[in-house]
């Protein structure tokens, strides 16, 4: 008997498979939508501040030390725990053509556009639900496209939503 993750995960990709149009739709939110995201947060905090050059150079690179920071625990996990991705363990091949071929927990997908979202929380809160919207189909489009399980990207979501604010809580004790 399969576990409820595995069976629920599977039910979400079968579901996929059987619609033409859901199946571009995940397609898209499981390979795309994590850079437009990023794009997004970037022009965003580029374009949509009366910050000064120094200081929008500064907001980017926070931005990126919290990626490489979510990623690399992510990574780490990955390897520590090396869980097969679905596909690996059914007959059933993903909907996508994978370009690195990492372990499946936790999500990298997940952990990144959470991070984004939690990290325009402290810049722009207005835009914040639309880019928590947005990880939210990135994620639950890896589980459709049949490459994560949703323990996978629960995990990923929990890691790219708490290292902004980890990384934060750190931050005000070091240079405070």
């Amino acid at each position: 008997m399969e576990n409820p993750d595995t069976h629920l995960s599977a039910r979400i990709a079968d579901a996929a498979r059987r619609s033409p149009a859901f199946a571009r739709f995940v397609r898209f939110g499981a390979s795309h939508l994590i850079w437009m995201m990023l794009t997004a947060a970037i022009l965003g905090f580029w374009f949509g501040y009366a910050f000064d050059p120094r200081e929008r150079i500064g907001v980017l690179y926070c931005l990126g030390i919290i990626l490489l920071v979510a990623w690399g625990i992510t990574l780490g996990l990955e390897y520590l725990v090396r869980r097969p991705r679905p596909f690996e363990r059914s007959a059933q091949e993903p909907l996508i053509r994978m370009t690195f071929k990492t372990p499946s927990f936790p999500s990298g997908h997940a952990t990144v556009s959470f991070a984004i979202a939690s990290t325009m929380y402290f810049f722009n809160a207005e835009l914040f639900l639309w880019f928590l919207a947005a990880a939210v189909l990135v994620s639950l489009s890896r589980v459709a496209v049949g490459v994560h399980y949703l323990s996978d990207i629960l995990v990923g979501a929990l890691i790219g939503s708490m290292v902004p604010w980890g990384l934060l809580y750190l931050a005000f004790f070091v240079f405070h």
